[in-house]
């Protein structure tokens, strides 16, 4: 498949930018055709101000007229890709402010002239041209604006062409007065040529700041790329790993299983109190495999085609039914306090099962004998939130910053039950995060720990069976 180079593809991005602000400047001529017969109007009317209205009607509906001709051309335009649609549409920009640049001198020309104070409204094309155009195109309309508006003033000045006295704002024949003229002329042309200037730099920074945050953005996109790739190769290799590992590691077992329970004959103490420990070893071993097979699966978010609606009751229903001999083994209290109604849940089955398996086998695991573990659901706004709590040992302030760390667990852990991988609490963050919720924790030492996940229901993740 043919993919467009990053320079063609920037000349598009800028086309359809500048077609877009094409599109506003012919939308906001509308206003000016409009607005300028009714001013003429309301000054001739109010303020007894003798204005050609007729010259000034022609001129709008001169602006109507060419206005629908950009509309066209902006469409053609539009119709072009790459540089030379680009092209286009810089030349079209050309044209609306030239034009405009004509229609607004000969509006002064019918109202007064170098008298009428209008005339800075030149200044407007030229920052709209600074934003539209480059640097040098911007000069050069300034240049355009400052040629239509003392040529007219200097002809109407030599009787050459007609001057509309502003009378009675102005004294009669001042538009011949030589410092009046040459003064405005000259301020107008300074105004033109300094506008343009200060708006071009500052266009221009923009311009150069948007390129480096485009740039910056093109960097960290090709980053993102490379340690995603670099993540999945990790990934790929972390399971192809432990795939390999696991069948010789299960054929250990059931090799040492097969000597321990007697079926090759009696076993000295000693013999099977040290293949006893070679089995515990390789178990420990199997389960930190398991464990890292389901955290590299959890890391790569569940595909939509793997999510399903499900209840997450009857997945806790069914979590707590396999873990709760475990908890009454050690004498604790497992007390549930599930919905009713149902809550429907988006999500991976498997993982989500692993989730909730994790969390309630933790409080189980890190209660001692007496005490009592809890499970709760509810809905919370558009949420499903789920809540472990337990009163075992509970986490160390210091320690609560790293439990979801890989292969971390906190010392008071470790030293009341040596048995675990370290990797449980990662699993969990991975599912939830691969599911687009949230999860919490809060513990006091010696008083208990209560995790809460929140994870988005069906109907708020917009999926479907």
């Amino acid at each position: 498949m043919n993919q467009s180079s990053p320079a063609s593809l920037g000349a598009t991005l800028a086309e359809e930018e500048l077609v877009a602000r094409l599109r506003w400047f012919i939308r906001h001529r509308w206003v000016a055709a409009v607005a300028v017969p009714m001013v003429a109007v309301v000054a001739s009317a109010w303020l007894h101000v003798d204005l050609p209205l007729a010259a000034i009607c022609a001129t709008a509906f001169s602006i109507v007229a060419y206005n629908l001709l950009f509309c066209r051309l902006v469409k053609v335009v539009e119709g072009r890709r790459g540089a030379a649609g680009l092209s286009a549409a810089k030349l079209l920009a050309n044209a609306q402010i030239s034009s405009d640049l004509a229609a607004l001198t000969v509006l002064i020309h019918f109202s007064g002239g170098v008298e009428n104070p209008f005339a800075f409204f030149f200044i407007f094309h030229i920052i709209i041209a600074s934003i539209l155009l480059s640097p040098r195109a911007t000069f050069a309309q300034a240049g355009l604006a400052t040629f239509l508006f003392c040529s007219t003033c200097v002809l109407e000045e030599g009787g050459i062409i007609r001057h509309y006295s502003l009378w009675p704002f102005l004294p009669a024949g001042h538009h011949q007065r030589l410092a009046f003229l040459s003064g405005n002329l000259l301020v107008v042309t300074a105004t033109l040529f300094i506008s343009a200037y200060f708006a071009t730099s500052i266009t221009r920074r923009l311009r150069q700041r948007e390129e480096q945050v485009v740039r910056l953005s093109e960097d960290l996109r090709l980053a993102y790329d490379r340690l995603s790739a670099s993540e999945h190769a990790k990934a790929l290799y972390m399971r192809k790993v432990s795939h390999e590992l696991r069948a010789p590691l299960a054929a250990i077992r059931s090799t040492l299983t097969v000597i321990l329970e007697g079926f090759l004959g009696p076993l000295a103490p000693k013999h099977a109190e040290m293949l006893g420990r070679a089995d515990r070893r390789a178990g420990e071993l199997l389960s930190l495999i398991e464990d890292i097979l389901v955290l590299t699966r959890s890391r790569e978010a569940p595909l939509e085609r793997d999510k399903v609606r499900l209840s997450p009751a009857e997945v806790l229903d069914s979590v707590i039914a396999l873990l709760r001999p475990r908890a009454d083994a050690k004498g604790l209290t497992l007390e549930t306090h599930l919905p009713a109604e149902s809550l429907p849940l988006l999500g991976e089955p498997e993982s989500i099962r692993e989730l909730f398996t994790n969390l309630i086998a933790n409080a189980i695991k890190y209660t001692p004998k007496g005490g009592k573990a809890s499970v709760s659901a509810s809905a919370d706004s558009n949420f499903l939130r789920v809540s472990v709590s337990d009163t075992g040992i509970g986490i160390n302030a210091e320690d609560l910053a790293n439990i979801f760390d890989e292969f971390y667990r906190a010392e008071n852990a470790r030293q009341f039950d040596a048995a675990g991988t370290g990797l449980g609490l990662s699993i969990v963050k991975a599912i939830v995060q691969a599911h687009g919720g949230q999860i919490t924790v809060a513990s006091e030492p010696g008083q208990g720990t209560t995790f809460e996940v929140l994870l988005p229901l069906a109907a708020s993740a917009g999926g479907a069976d």
